[in-house]
């Protein structure tokens, strides 16, 4: 219902409009948002206040315009002293748009006293509707999602949830909203027929939905293929105080594989997420990252490690550093299960090999503008000095990696000592699993983990391996997180081969100066393949393995 008179404020300006021939000068009032966003305006005639024209525009993108069409009121007179009387009526005409939606709405709004008691002065208004849209085309773009999974369009602020947005092209969403939403569904005759649709031929069913909640009802034929991808829906609503009729047809969608080819696979994985002991997920944690030390050192805790004392009698043999051969011998130590090659002149350890944790770990001098072949005592450090070293192999009990550590000397201190400047730059690998070993009161699941047994909820087993449980995980956690940007599609290799994935980006600013960028690549069932963390130091990246939760499904 539009207003006769409205008033807010003080007027921002003044505007001429012309009702029915004759030019009127109105006060503009303007509402708007903190952010100095319009979000209403209206053209008042100062003396009366009637309402001459108005717009609105919605947070969701319906831009709507009124203008006073025909009024059988005195519109001289403000609204005290108007005379009201059983037939009185105003008439509003008006047209909108909607973002995404390229036709436009029009329409006219009757408002009309058909009651009225000339002693209390009061009666029944009724408002009489009526709207058409013209023949457009909508697109609604996925630009995000909130925690709870909810979509965010791009063409809209609000939000919708998976079945809502789903619901226009799948049967099973439409249907799962609206009885979400309260309708009590009745399936009427079915048919089966070949029609032509924007992708071709396709044998459809036609069926007949009657949908019911409280005083409405929906008539719906809805036209859908074999898997539920809906081309066509035909909606015909009614309650107590509009009917409704409109048409709506699939037109394009990136929701569906037109054809399979190498860029666009067609094979995806869904995931069960009925628990039970014995589940379990397998995913590949590689995580790198640098920074840098300065300190304070001696010579010793410079260079020391890096030296050995030579036993008498030990074999040697060459090793090769920068192209050159180097003289060495093998010092074999037992108890440490480690071997080292040192220089054969001056005791400088140019390799060391040690096993642990069931590998072998590597430190190799990678670079050092040192003379190396004197040695400890005779070595001489000066400002820019450094040593650069490469450690390879079996970092941990779980991990594989690679480390560099690059130790420069900044200055020559009178106490002998040294300013230095450690760079370290790691790369580590790490196989992790989890499974299901019990599954205690209230859901709470005891898994065995990579490094110890845990207790954790279905959200936590989950969220490495399903987008709407990441989620939910990510929000329990109380970390601020928002999604940002519009996602996109891409095609990336996964262990179970091509899939074509949607690339999420989140920022988390839970500490202000050094946020998080989270990219979640997941498939159209939710199925997520590889997350992504960035820092300002650090890089990680999580990888599925495998996990007996999936099935393949061309």
């Amino acid at each position: 219902m539009i207003p006769l008179y409205y008033y807010s404020g003080d007027p921002s300006g003044t505007k001429e409009i012309t009702y029915k021939g004759t030019k009127i000068m109105c006060d503009v009032y303007k509402v708007t948002m903190s952010t100095g966003e319009e979000v209403s305006c209206y053209y008042n005639e100062p003396k009366s206040g009637v309402n001459y024209y108005s717009r609105y525009v919605d947070p969701d993108g319906f831009v709507s315009e009124s203008t006073l069409k025909d009024s059988n009121l005195d519109l001289s007179k403000g609204s005290s002293d108007q005379d009201v009387k059983k037939g009185s009526y105003y008439t509003y005409q008006y047209s909108g748009t909607v973002a995404g939606y390229d036709g436009t709405f029009t329409g006219e709004s009757e408002t009309k006293m058909t009651d009225f008691n000339e002693t209390t002065r009061r009666g029944v208004a009724t408002v009489t509707i009526n709207v058409k849209s013209e023949p457009g085309n909508y697109k609604g773009t996925i630009k995000g999602f909130d925690y709870n999974g909810d979509v965010i369009i791009k063409e809209s602020v609000n939000k919708r949830t998976r079945d809502v947005y789903l619901g226009m092209v799948s049967y099973d969403s439409l249907l799962k909203y609206s009885e979400k939403n309260g309708y009590t569904i009745t399936h009427g005759e079915k048919t089966s027929k070949t029609i032509d649709t924007e992708f071709g031929k396709r044998k459809v069913t036609i069926e007949a939905l009657k949908m019911v909640k409280d005083k409405e009802t929906k008539n719906i034929t809805v036209t859908y293929g074999e898997k539920g991808l809906i081309y066509k829906q035909e909606i015909d609503m009614v309650n107590e105080k509009k009917r409704e009729n409109s048409t709506f047809i699939l037109k394009d969608t990136n929701l569906i594989v037109k054809k399979q080819d190498d860029t666009k696979p067609t094979a995806m994985e869904t995931l069960r997420t009925d628990l039970k002991v014995g589940d379990s997920i397998a995913f590949t944690e590689r995580i790198a990252y640098k920074f840098e030390i300065p300190d304070k050192d001696t010579k010793e805790e410079i260079i020391g490690d890096h030296y050995y004392d030579i036993p008498p009698n030990l074999e040697k043999t060459k090793i090769t550093y920068k192209g050159k051969q180097i003289d060495c011998f093998i010092y074999e130590m037992p108890e440490k299960k480690a071997k080292a090659y040192i220089s054969v002149d001056s005791g400088f350890c140019y390799v060391l090999e040690e096993s642990q944790f069931g590998g072998l770990l590597t430190t190799t001098l990678a670079d050092t503008n040192m003379d190396v072949s004197k040695k400890k005592d005779d070595l001489v450090l000066s400002n820019g000095s450094f040593i650069d070293i490469k450690i390879s192999g079996r970092v941990s009990s779980t991990s594989d990696g690679e480390i560099t550590l690059k130790k420069t000397i900044t200055s020559v201190n009178d106490d002998g000592t040294y300013g230095t400047i450690s760079n370290i730059a790691s790369t580590v690998v790490t196989d992790h699993t989890r499974t299901i070993k019990e599954i205690g009161p209230y859901g709470k699941l005891v898994v065995d983990t990579t490094e110890d047994k845990e207790i954790k909820s279905k959200d936590h087993f989950l969220d490495v391996i399903g987008i709407g449980f990441y989620h939910e995980s990510f929000k329990t956690s109380g970390q601020n997180a928002t999604v940002v940007g519009d996602e996109v599609t891409e095609v990336i290799d996964t262990v179970f081969g091509k899939r074509t994935v949607s690339v999420r980006t989140m920022v988390n600013t839970t500490i202000p100066d050094n946020p998080v960028t989270f990219k979640i690549y997941y498939g159209i069932n939710g199925v997520i393949y590889k997350i992504e963390y960035t820092t300002k130091d650090l890089a990680s990246t999580v990888t599925l393995k495998s996990s007996n939760l999936l099935t393949t499904v061309a």
